[in-house]
């Protein structure tokens, strides 16, 4: 079982991830608790790193100027698989290829969020987090809350934001409030560059950083 070794890195990549921006103290002192936590867990398998690290990041910080998100969301529509196309680097994903991300929607109106990648190469073997998310606000579907299983993940609700979505839900653009994370999903393991390109405009018009996207390695059909 492949174990993390950058423990040291890993938590204090965790910590810069908390803005610099004054968070209120209650929420400072949570995320303190967390990496505490996390400390005598150094040893356990990355997925739990993966967990904890999603959770902590999604927290965002103090948004001076949120994006806007979609207005409708056919949330059965939605369900299903999605390709990570291109991401902002985030350290819980670092060496992953082939990262993909299915939801399922639960009687309970919950969404099953079940995230998994692959480590180094689509041979390698496969780290995996599972949780639920939920729209807290049906006036704004486009803003969904997700919480991850591994302890201390769940203790947080992270910021899901649709910014984007195709009209055919061929694609879609997640973000949170602080605009710090951003990810381009597909139905499909590639998205044709025309297409890419002009998502990508779209978001650095709205004021995204796009030059910080980083495409996600996909296998190609052949691999599968």
């Amino acid at each position: 079982m492949h174990r993390y070794t950058g423990n040291n890195t890993l938590l204090r990549d965790c910590q810069e991830s908390m803005c610099a921006v004054k968070r209120p103290a209650k929420e400072r002192q949570r995320g303190r608790n967390a990496v505490r936590r996390l400390r005598p867990q150094a040893e356990k398998p990355i997925h739990a790193w993966l967990a904890a690290g999603c959770a902590i990041l999604l927290l965002g910080c103090p948004a001076k100027n949120p994006p806007d998100t979609v207005d409708q969301v056919d949330v059965e529509r939605y369900m299903g698989t999605w390709y990570e196309i291109a991401k902002f680097p985030v350290f819980f994903e670092r060496g992953l290829v082939g990262v993909t991300a299915e939801y399922r929607l639960e009687k309970d109106g919950r969404i099953h969020v079940t995230n998994k990648g692959f480590k180094k190469s689509f041979d390698g073997k496969i780290s995996s987090i599972e949780g639920y998310a939920k729209i807290p606000d049906p006036e704004n579907p486009g803003k969904l809350r997700v919480r991850f299983s591994p302890y201390p993940a769940k203790l947080f609700a992270a910021d899901y934001w649709i910014v984007d979505l195709g009209e055919d839900y061929e694609y879609a653009v997640i973000s949170n409030p602080s605009r710090n994370v951003l990810w381009i999903l597909s139905r499909t393991a590639s998205m044709e560059e025309a297409q890419y390109e002009e998502i990508v405009q779209r978001l650095r018009e709205r004021g995204f950083p796009t030059e910080r996207l980083e495409k996600m390695p996909q296998p190609l059909p052949d691999d599968n």
